[in-house]
């Protein structure tokens, strides 16, 4: 197996991204991709450009990709290190998570509206 094709499918799956995804991006089959993570198909410096621009990473942090001190870090350190965390990825689970807020909020009114007029027709 081609070592660049698994560092990629590493890095992919620590981003909890699937190949369908990727490969769409890139406009190619799922079976492709496939077959690039297999290492059956050489990964060109453009097409790392390419993959490395979908998953958030330099072609550099591919290369030097190393699951062992990933999780080395993370385990000696007695938790996943911030440091490791993407900035991107945070603000944008930061702003998801304000909106899925902004909506619970909205319904925890809408309910107890309902219920006030619920106990104003009963009584």
């Amino acid at each position: 197996m081609d070592i660049l094709g698994l560092k990629i499918k590493k890095i992919r799956e620590l981003k909890n991204i699937n190949q369908k995804y990727i490969a769409e991006q890139l406009g190619i089959s799922q079976s492709v991709y496939s077959d690039i993570e297999n290492g059956k198909i050489n990964v060109t410096e453009s097409r790392l450009q390419q993959i490395s621009k979908i998953l958030d990473v330099t072609p550099e942090i591919i290369k030097s990709f190393s699951d062992s001190v990933w999780f080395n870090n993370c385990t000696q350190s007695g938790y996943n290190n911030i440091y490791h965390l993407n900035p991107h990825a945070v603000e944008e689970l930061i702003h998801t998570l304000s909106e899925e807020l902004k909506t619970l909020r909205k319904e925890r009114e809408l309910f107890i509206g309902i219920l006030e007029k619920y106990l104003k027709d009963i009584k």
